[in-house]
């Protein structure tokens, strides 16, 4: 496939691609002994459907993980999901350079307008196996 400029990498795949990279990544981290499995989030509710991409354990904690391919986008589903399972902290994978930005918002979840407060980590997806380490670091 002849390429004529980086647009040419640009396929409606992208996401997935993206998607299968950090779960690989993921998959491939040690400790090299234990059998990895990979676990999502679906909330299938009436006209509120929302998904996080990867679910990850890090100091006994559940982190939510959220992959994109561009450098901004938003994160309905992830606020709906730190709001229902009170967590404080998330990941996001996407193609910006790293930072760490405390979220403070809100959200209607069931006709109810629900404060939003979180930690989110953004890196780049080639970070992706050194995920744990930065996480620490900011904690």
């Amino acid at each position: 496939m002849p390429l004529k400029g980086i647009q040419s990498l640009k396929t409606n795949q992208e996401g997935s691609l993206a998607e299968q990279f950090i779960g690989q990544e993921f998959i491939s981290l040690p400790p090299y002994f234990k059998d990895t499995k990979m676990y999502y989030w679906i909330r299938d509710k009436r006209n509120a459907q929302a998904e996080i991409d990867y679910l990850i354990q890090a100091n006994n904690q559940i982190i939510p993980v959220e992959v994109k391919t561009g450098k901004t986008g938003t994160l309905k589903s992830l606020h709906v999901f730190i709001t229902e399972k009170k967590k404080d902290k998330a990941i996001r994978f996407n193609t910006d350079v790293p930072s760490l930005t405390h979220i403070k918002t809100s959200i209607n979840i069931d006709k109810t307008l629900k404060e939003v407060k979180f930690q989110l980590l953004s890196l780049p997806l080639y970070l992706a196996s050194e995920y744990e380490r930065l996480l620490n670091e900011v904690s």
